[in-house]
């Protein structure tokens, strides 16, 4: 049975393919956001060989793995230098071009105006790192420790009868005067 060639007309048997994109495949894996399929049409695979070599191959699974977290500490970082950037802020130059129109329709530069500005950090920004970084000093929401006891004088338990006899009416006449109040609103 004759060798298949490959998409570049090449004979290569089944290692040297293997051996010869493998470390394209984990290049790319360390260096692009490319998805499997993406790869695999770069390099020249079909999508089945790619998964058929990462099941047979630990080794390629591991360099596959390994390749992907380079990526993502990679990204972790650049993340961090841009964090730290929009934290301290930052300035941009903006050109402003003023034209001046002649014969041919076209403008002739008349002056370039160059501006300086800075951006400073957005609260949001701000909010999310103190949050993140120091998270006993930065909270979303309010923590209120209660220990103890509220007085709210004597217990129900602790009433004589008539004394239950007069709270019950109280609140019965607070809440009659509360439903009188919402019907005439």
């Amino acid at each position: 049975m004759p060798k298949k060639k490959a998409k570049d007309g090449t004979d290569r048997g089944r290692n040297g393919l293997f051996d010869e994109v493998t470390p394209e495949i984990i290049e790319l894996h360390e260096t692009t956001d490319l998805n499997v399929t993406q790869i695999c049409k770069t390099v020249g695979i079909h999508i089945a060989t790619y998964f058929k070599w990462k099941n047979k191959s630990d080794e390629f699974c591991k360099a596959i793995k390994e390749g992907e977290e380079i990526r993502r500490q990679m990204l972790k970082s650049l993340a961090q230098e841009e964090t730290v950037k929009r934290v301290q802020g930052y300035t941009v130059e903006e050109e402003e071009t003023i034209l001046t129109p002649n014969d041919s329709g076209k403008g002739h530069i008349k002056s370039k105006k160059i501006t300086k500005k800075h951006i400073k950090a957005g609260d949001t920004l701000l909010m999310y790192v103190n949050n993140n970084r120091d998270p006993e000093h930065w909270k979303h929401k309010e923590h209120i420790d209660h220990s103890g006891k509220i007085e709210t004088g004597k217990g129900l338990s602790d009433m004589t009868i008539e004394e239950l006899n007069a709270y019950i009416d109280a609140h019965e006449k607070a809440k009659s005067l509360t439903d009188e109040g919402d019907q005439e609103a």
